[in-house]
């Protein structure tokens, strides 16, 4: 009777265990998702974080605070915190059960005691370590600038002042102090950026220099993990049951896939190999999508004329000035008729956070067309230029050829014989590689947000940022730029982005012509995936996937 009753409990237990698994795959839990990405970083060390390593900082570390998907700012590593009333001091209460997660193969890294040797506690002190290494200048961390607002950390990031005096205290364990310079009411929003992820300092050193370049060399905190990474190939992302509300997560896994053919991952998505994706730009080249699969608007596009200014003759200003002066975009079609011409650069996803909106109701700028000043500007540069004949070629999709060709009438009406222009055509995968390597003149090219921040897609045109694709160097624009990073107020950061948007269309570097957008794509029985306004940062945690 009792060999009876166990039996019998064994039976129960397994049919629940069945009856549960059933039901979790109904309701499309524990599934394993692919998504695409066109490249892989070259390290997954938030502090030298790179765009294509932006969704593996989002879904495998967690700072302070975290995005929701409503665009609110919501409690992460930190459960609570208050203000001063000054707005200078941010006092951070940690959660005292966030943790690193441990593989085995932490063992060549740890040494083979490491299960009793490391405190898996994130703590106080792994936030003072990872932000003041971000703003060492031995790290040159690419999003050191982020940080300019933090009590020091412009003097430590020139060297003038030593990392200790950064302006972060772990007062205990589970109470981290941020003493700001000045007021920033975007702050807390810049603590979503993987420069602010936390840094172990035990496991950082143990690596030996060799934090973030495999997946044996980094440690996670997130609702994910890094569980494998092949170069070149995928990056592999588990849940993390060791983070502090694992049944918030879930995905068994999320894999992203390598495939720079961006032009690809539409059908992938329709036929099942992807489970969704960030895809096209410009709508006339995406093929329709089929009625099984859901798309969401990321509006971190502009389309735009760009004039390359590290060109041996459009680096001359007066040259793109007079180019720009003969084009009448409002003539342009018949490919962009009934699409509303705009005179900003800055993209809407950009424009999204509280205080930002009035920039969309504010006058753009533009050079306007000016046919007799333009011919005068022409003639004065080809006698600084010692020419008497320019050769221009304009490089853009071929649904647009009809409309680049309008254009160049409208140069040709202009300049006559002194100038010639042809158009180059190329599929938008090739585009993109021509602009971003600069191998173009003119080009009616994307530009494309990399992250929500309107200052940082402003600071991508300062002279030395490395994804100035434009060529533009100004130290009247750098100045600008630095200006916008310093802001202490939104209406202050307002004001100097729309004099730094005046500067890149005033200067002949840029011609605005309309607003763009990426789609999420999410393929059949997918749902629960939101992105960060620009698409930077793609979160998996509540994805599901019925079948």
């Amino acid at each position: 009777r009792v060999m009876f009753k166990r039996l019998l409990s064994l039976f129960i237990a397994f049919d629940l265990v069945l009856w549960l698994s059933g039901c979790g795959k109904e309701k499309g839990l524990g599934a394993d998702l692919y998504f695409p990405v066109p490249a892989q970083p070259r390290s997954l060390d938030p502090q030298l974080a790179e765009a294509p390593g932006s969704i593996v900082f989002a879904n495998c570390f967690e700072g302070l605070v975290k995005e929701s998907e409503d665009g609110s700012v919501a409690p992460g590593a930190a459960q609570s915190w208050e203000v001063s009333a000054d707005k200078l001091t941010y006092t951070f209460h940690l959660r005292n059960n966030v943790k690193w997660h441990l593989m085995k193969n932490h063992a060549k890294v740890l040494g083979e005691d490491y299960k009793d040797s490391f405190d898996t506690r994130v703590t106080a002190e792994d936030f003072v370590f990872a932000l003041r290494r971000a703003v060492s200048p031995v790290t040159a961390s690419p999003g050191a600038s982020a940080l300019n607002m933090i009590k020091n950390a412009d003097e430590i990031s020139k060297g003038t002042l030593s990392e200790d005096k950064l302006g972060v205290q772990a007062k205990d364990d589970f109470t981290l102090v941020i003493t700001l310079a000045f007021p920033v009411e975007s702050f807390l929003r810049n603590l979503y950026l993987p420069v602010c992820m936390p840094c172990n300092e035990k496991f950082f050193e143990a690596t030996k220099g060799q934090y973030g370049l495999s997946d044996t060399n980094i440690i996670c905190n997130g609702p994910f993990y890094v569980s494998s990474w092949s170069q070149d190939s995928y990056i592999t992302m588990r849940k993390n049951k060791d983070y502090y509300n694992p049944s918030e997560v879930l995905p068994n896994s999320v894999s992203l896939r390598l495939n720079p053919d961006r032009e690809k991952y539409q059908r992938l998505i329709q036929q099942g190999n992807y489970s969704a994706g960030l895809i096209s730009f410009w709508p006339e080249y995406a093929p329709q999508l089929s009625s099984d699969t859901r798309q969401i608007e990321v509006q971190n596009e502009i389309t735009a004329l760009c004039f390359n200014a590290a060109d041996k003759h459009l680096k001359n200003r007066n040259l793109r000035i007079a180019l720009c002066m003969a084009v009448d975009k409002q003539a342009l079609g018949p490919e962009l008729e009934g699409r509303e011409k705009i005179d900003r650069i800055i993209p809407l996803a950009c424009l999204k956070k509280e205080g930002y909106g009035s920039m969309l109701t504010s006058p753009g700028a533009a050079l306007g067309v000016q046919r007799d000043k333009a011919k005068e500007l022409l003639d004065k540069t080809f006698y600084e230029l010692e020419i008497k004949h320019l050769s221009l070629t304009i490089i853009c999709p071929p649904f647009y050829e009809k409309d680049m060709r309008i254009l160049i009438q409208s140069l040709q009406k202009t300049f006559g014989v002194d100038l010639s222009v042809s158009v180059e055509t190329l599929e938008p995968t090739e585009l993109l590689k021509r602009v971003e390597s600069g191998q173009y003149q003119i080009a009616l090219a994307p530009l494309r947000a990399a992250d929500s921040e309107v200052k940082n897609f402003l600071q991508t045109f300062t002279t030395k940022h490395p994804l100035n694709f434009s060529g533009y160097s100004s130290s009247t624009y750098d100045n600008m730029a630095a200006m916008i990073q310093t802001a202490g107020t939104d209406a202050d950061a307002v004001q100097f982005c729309l004099k730094a948007q005046e500067e890149l269309i005033l200067s002949g570097t840029i011609i605005p012509i309309f607003e763009g957008a990426q789609q999420l794509v999410l393929g059949k029985g997918v749902s629960g995936i939101f992105a960060s306004p620009a698409g930077e940062r793609i979160y998996f945690a509540n994805a599901r996937r019925v079948k």
